[in-house]
């Protein structure tokens, strides 16, 4: 059984652009929840190794949680679930 990864990467909202984390199994599976094609996935995306994104992607798997890009740099997040 394959573990969770959890992938990090850009994306837009509503024209605005965000930095979006979501535990997954699979690329194509982040695909289906984002919305973003696997090409985009695969070469614009990555699995991240930050403690904070992997802590808050991995309490709730296979949702995906966005900050504005503006705020990916600040040292406490406000991130937010995304509803589709």
């Amino acid at each position: 059984m394959r573990e969770y990864k959890v992938f990090a990467g850009n994306g837009f909202i509503l024209g605005k652009q965000v930095f979006m984390i979501v535990a997954a199994k699979t690329q194509k599976r982040v695909s289906e929840l984002t919305g973003l094609s696997t090409g985009e996935i695969r070469n614009y995306w990555s699995i991240t190794g930050n403690k904070d994104q992997i802590e808050t992607a991995t309490s709730k798997p296979e949702t995906v949680f966005y900050i504005p890009t503006k705020d990916m740099w600040m040292d406490k997040k406000d991130w937010q679930k995304l509803d589709k």
